[in-house]
This record gives structure tokens, sequence and C-alpha cells, in this order.
């Protein structure tokens, strides 16, 4: 019989070989038309396990891909900026999550749409220029309000969808470390 903990950190590694998989497919789409503009799609796994499982597995998840990734495929600079933009992105909907009155879509629009901010202030830190992101903000955000609401409705289903034995499971040892 395995433990329950046990259950919890081998859930927690499928999410987060799934959430890096996730982005590193992102890597191989075609370029976007905004620089620095990505669908989001390992964002699907983080939201779903904010509402899923609770905050404490969302965030060593995102923080687990955020590394991974960049030590993987990208770069120190593509660290920070997606560091930032998940920091921003993630305190946002746990916010909204807390407050309990936004559909997980709403909050996964504000998570996308912060994400995009977080890597703008880098981007402004990093070129010394605040005109940056001034000039892409208002393209930035309707993207990111665009990816966050395919991102919610996608974690939605999922959440709707996967069966409730397993997300019990998961789910009892929100308040127990693993």
């Amino acid at each position: 019989m395995t433990s329950p903990k046990a259950k919890t950190a081998a859930f927690c590694g499928v999410c987060s070989a799934l959430a890096l998989g996730l982005s590193y497919l992102e890597t191989l789409l075609p370029a976007l038309p905004i620089p620095g503009m990505r669908l989001g799609l390992s964002n699907v796994v983080t939201v779903f396990l904010l509402y899923a499982v609770g905050a404490k597995y969302a965030l060593a998840v995102s923080l687990v891909r955020v590394v991974l990734s960049a030590a993987l495929f990208g770069s120190f600079s593509s660290f920070l900026y997606s560091a930032a933009g998940a920091a921003l992105s993630f305190a946002a909907m746990w916010l909204l999550l807390l407050l309990g009155r936004f559909s997980l879509p709403a909050v996964s629009t504000a998570g996308g749409m912060l994400h995009n901010v977080g890597q703008l202030a880098v981007a402004s830190i990093l070129f010394g220029y605040p005109i940056i992101a001034t000039a892409y903000l208002p393209a930035l955000l309707i993207c990111g309000a665009l990816t966050g609401i395919a991102v919610g409705a996608t974690a939605a289903l999922l959440c709707k969808h996967l069966p409730k034995r397993l997300m019990k499971s998961i789910s009892d040892q929100k308040n127990k470390d693993f």
C-alpha cells in the first residue's frame, strides 16, 4: 500500500513533468507576432493545481517548471522573465482565489495579464527604458487576457472531468507536508 504522502509527491512530480513538457512544446511552435508573447500552455497545470489541490502544490510545480525550463532550454534572462511573470501571476491568482468571488477563467485571465506585466517590468529594468512597458503593455494585456481565458477554460475542464477519487486523495494532503 502506498502512503498518501508518496502519492502526493508522485502526483506533483507528474504535474511538474507535464508543465515542463508543455513549456518545451511552446518553444517548438512558430513565433507569435508580438515579441515575447507565448501561449502559456504550462499555466494550465498551475491553474488546475491551484484549484484542485491548493496553492502549496501549484506554487511548487510552478517553481520547478520555471527553473528547469530556463536551465534546459532557456537562459538566465529567460529565467528572470519567467520567474517575474510567474510570481506576479501566481500572487494575483491566489489572492483572487482566496477572495472567492471570481470564476476559474476570470482568475486565470488576471494571471495571464499580470504575467505579462511582470515580464515587462523585468524588460524595463534590464534595458533601462520604461517606455518598453508602455509601448507593449496594451498588446500584451490583450494577449494575456485571451490566453488566460483559454488556460482557465482548459483548467476548468480538467477540474470537472478528472476522477474525483484521484483529486480527493491528493486534496486530502493539502494541509500536510510531503
